[in-house]
């Protein structure tokens, strides 16, 4: 993006060192490392809660016999085709 390289850095920490001083720079960069180990451990949590989510779905899926077309299973149980074929010759009575 801004394609610094390891000089230029330099030159930069070395203005900012002058401006800031040595006691504000590192209670500075001790911030960054906060607020890094944070976002972090946000990333983490987010991951978790969307991998779970994710594991809930496709039980919930599996569960009403789903593919993964997103169209219902043609599998039939017994005991499901047996209520139907009841129901059919009721309907042919």
């Amino acid at each position: 993006m801004f394609n610094l390289g390891g000089p230029e850095i330099l030159i930069i920490a070395l203005i900012i060192f002058l401006i800031f001083g040595g006691k504000k720079l590192t209670e500075f960069a001790r911030g960054l490392g906060k607020t890094s180990k944070e976002l972090k451990k946000a990333k983490r949590e987010l991951e978790t809660a969307m991998d779970e989510t994710k594991e809930n779905v496709n039980k919930t899926l599996n569960n009403m016999n789903i593919n993964e077309e997103g169209k219902q299973s043609t599998l039939v149980s017994k005991q499901d085709k047996v209520v139907m074929d009841k129901s059919a010759e009721k309907v042919n009575q």
